[in-house]
């Protein structure tokens, strides 16, 4: 008689969206001065590049999981942008940091709209 050697299938797949399911345009770095600009920054994309690198090799790692992560990991997130934002424009606010991030987080999560910054490629 024929074993049954099925395993189950997976309860759910979970995918890191940017770079696997869509990506952006241009570069982090490009992105980040679209919005600094909707708020009325002028932020340097070139150093946004050089300093979201080099901060994001410094963040504490997050290893594999077999859940969401809690929050959707918004909190690790948060630190990146504002350690990001304290190199590239250290004088700005916290208010204004706060903007900058909502107005990022509204983009990333409408990218489709008339506005040049929300424009994201699907893979």
């Amino acid at each position: 008689m024929a074993k049954n050697n099925r395993e189950k299938p997976p309860k759910a797949i979970f995918f890191d969206a940017l770079g696997t399911l869509f990506y952006l345009t241009r570069t982090v770095g490009h992105h980040y001065a679209l919005v600094g600009a909707e708020i009325g920054l002028k932020l340097d994309a070139d150093k946004l590049d050089r300093v979201f690198v080099w901060a994001a090799n410094r963040m504490p790692t997050r290893s594999a999981i077999d859940r969401p992560r809690e929050n959707d990991d918004k909190h690790w997130w948060r630190e990146l942008v504002h350690i990001v934002l304290a190199q590239v424009a250290p004088s700005l606010g916290e208010i204004i940091r706060i903007i900058f991030l909502k107005s990022l987080t509204n983009t990333l999560r409408n990218p489709v709209s008339g506005n040049s910054t929300r424009k994201f490629r699907a893979s």
